[in-house]
Parts: structure tokens; sequence; C-alpha cells
């Protein structure tokens, strides 16, 4: 079952100059915490290539079925188009990112250390602080005297949420600065998602905490992809030690014999088998406190577990509908080695033909520690087992 489109042809102030009912190709993507992008084909002959200019857009509305409402899906900054003919037929290409865009083209064009470019706090409050002072009119700027600010842009007011998080992005581009945060918030397992929607003519800045969408793997009759059921694709199951580190040493201050140190553990690691201790250091010297010593040592620690990853594309069926069951963002479950998998719908590719097909590119990915708690009881008896050893040889071992 296909999607019913719209495609329209804006100026900048998002006036309409057509609207685009036929076409002779187009796709679009969708990403999470990314730009995406939108690439048109139509004939010359529905559209005149006089009328393209820079930053010129294209919207792609879309419903799920006929009958369902078009719900806005992307805007497309046009940056480049083509026009072309073969075999007599005139074309028109036109592509071009996402609304995103709008933060990739600022920096924060402020000094490193001012207070513009160095911010602490909750990762969710200090990406509004980044826009806010970079984007919305009417921005004052420092070093020229022109207006950086977008009209109609807005920013929803600060929510406090996410982890705690510094950065000092002076001069750095602002999409990837938000990006920087939005990565570290997911590293502290509180992830902060963030998205340029449209409202009306203009925009405004949003961020999600935990999840960019609606979470589809909970309640009576949640959401499933499996292989059985014909809704999953290409599944990847990769489970990854490779960078595992079970002891990490924190050395703070001091020279030899009177250097601190502190070893933090993950005692579940370091009994997994025979060869599972796996030493690291973390450079602290610059703590003041065997406690921050402690709590650098325990961070990579934490960085350092292995890993669980699951991908996956998944498929629109009749039974499991894109747009209607679940959408770019969501939380969805998927059935793959006979183990459930809850992650996010990351990213979508959908690509229509000039007869109404499309096709739907969707990718899911997961991520848990590989290290799953089990009973003390059981590792020390897995351990026992290895060394053919007695309680008492373990437990000196282990710390």
């Amino acid at each position: 079952m296909a999607g019913v489109y719209e495609l329209r042809f804006l100026y900048p102030d998002g006036s309409p100059i057509k609207q685009l009912s036929q076409w002779s190709q187009f796709s679009y993507a969708k990403v999470v915490n990314g730009e995406g992008f939108v690439d048109v084909v139509v004939p010359a002959g529905l559209l005149d290539p006089n009328l393209i200019d820079v930053d010129h857009l294209v919207e792609v509305w879309r419903a799920p079925e006929p009958g369902a409402e078009l719900e806005w899906e992307i805007t497309c900054f046009i940056n480049r188009w083509i026009v072309t003919t073969q075999n007599n037929e005139t074309y028109v290409q036109m592509t071009g990112p996402g609304q995103m865009n709008l933060l990739g083209r600022r920096i924060v064009r402020y000094n490193r250390t001012t207070a513009e470019a160095a911010k602490e706090g909750l990762a969710d409050d200090v990406m509004k602080e980044y826009v806010t002072e970079n984007v919305p009119e009417p921005i004052t700027d420092p070093y020229y005297s022109d207006e950086r600010g977008i009209p109609n842009f807005t920013v929803v007011a600060d929510e406090s949420r996410g982890p705690n998080v510094g950065i000092d992005a002076g001069w750095e581009n602002l999409l990837y600065t938000l990006q920087k945060i939005a990565e570290a918030a997911h590293a502290n397992e509180s992830p902060i998602y963030f998205d340029v929607v449209r409202q009306g003519k203009g925009w405004e800045f949003r961020t999600y905490a935990d999840l960019r969408g609606t979470d589809r793997s909970i309640g009576s009759s949640p959401l499933q992809f499996s292989l059985d059921w014909g809704n999953l694709e290409s599944p990847v199951y990769e489970q990854d030690w490779s960078e595992d580190e079970n002891i990490v040493h924190g050395l703070g201050w001091g020279t030899g014999e009177g250097r601190v140190v502190d070893p933090e553990r993950d005692k579940w690691r370091l009994f997994r088998n025979l060869y599972a201790r796996r030493e690291g250091i973390q450079d602290a010297r610059g703590e003041s406190t065997l406690l921050q010593v402690a709590t650098r040592a325990a961070e990579k620690l934490g960085r350092k577990r292995p890993r669980i990853r699951f991908s996956a594309s998944l498929m629109s069926t009749p039974e499991t509908l894109y747009g209607r069951d679940w959408y770019w963002g969501d939380k969805v479950r998927a059935v793959y080695l006979g183990q459930t998998f809850v992650g996010m719908v990351e990213e979508v590719l959908i690509q229509v033909g000039d007869d109404g097909k499309e096709t739907i590119n969707a990718r899911m990915e997961a991520e848990y520690f590989a290290d799953i708690e089990v009973g003390l009881d059981e590792i020390i008896g897995m351990r026992t087992a290895d060394l053919n050893a007695t309680l008492p040889d373990i437990l000196p071992y282990s710390i």
C-alpha cells in the first residue's frame, strides 16, 4: 500500500509558487539529529526552470494511505538544480538539504571562553542557549553590523532535561556543536534529540528527551518486527568486547611512590573467564580530591564496557504500515536469534516513482551493554570451574 504525496514549491518566506501534483521521481531522507535531503525530478512542462532560485523551498507532505490526513514530512532548501533534455523530453532536477540545514548555516560566532561560547548545564538547556544566541531574531553580532537572525524562528523554552554537559564551542559550526552535545548525552544514557519543525511559515527549534518519536515497543500489543512476520530485512547482530577495560586505575596527583592511585573495577567482567581481566589507566593528575580521581576512573570504566549492537531494515506492510503504525524516530521492537531488541528508527529513505509506487528504506538501531549482570554466585561458579580453585582462592584475586 503506497502513501499519498503532495509536493509544494514555495518562496523562501513560505509563500506558494506552485503545487506539484506530478513528478518523474523524487526521494527524501529523514535522519535523527541530521539534515536529511530532498531530490525531485519533474518534467519541465510542469515547472518553469526560470522560477527556481537558491533557497526556494520544496515541501513534502504525506499521508500513509488514501483518505488519511496529509502531514508535513520535510522541507528542502534548494541549493542545486539541473535542467537536461533526453529523447526530446526536458526535465528539471532540484535537490537540497532539509530544514536542519538552518542550524548548519550558523557558527557559534563568539570567542572561546566567553559566556556565549563556553557553557555548562543540562544538555537540553545548553542546546537551546546556543540556538537562541545564534539563530532567531534579533541578534546583535559583536563583530559585524549585519543582523544574523532568521525571521520567524523560535526556540521552545528550557525544559531542564538530560545530563550535565560542559563544552566550549567558540567558532564551531552550530549544528556540529548540537550533535556533539547529543552524543555526550547519549553516552551518559540520557539521550536528548533535537529538530527544527515547521510552524506555519516559520520554524521552531525543539528538543526531545529519551526518544524522538513514540514508544511503540510497550503496551498490551507492542509493535514487533521479525523475519517470520515478513517485515524485517538484513538484520545484523554484533557483540563487541574489543575495547573492554574492566579495571581502570585513576592516576591522580604526585609522583613516584607518592602518586595517588585509585582503581575502579567491574567485578562482573573481571570474573567472566580465566583471561577476563583487562587493565587500563585514566590520567587524573589535574584533580584535587580522591573522589574526583575515582570519578574520572569510573567514567572511563563505563565508556569501556563491551557492547551488543543490533540493526535491521524495517518493511512497511499492510499490517505494520509506515506512517500509521510506526514512524521515523519511533522506538520499536525486533526479534532475531530468539532475542528481543528495542531500538529507534534512526533514519528513513523514501523513493517515489512517477506511478506513485514508493520504496521505504527504514533502519532501526539498538545498542546494549554486553556485560549483563548475573548473580554473584553464578559468576564465582564460572570462575571456580575455570581455575579449578576454591572460593577463598578467588576472592583475593578479584579485588
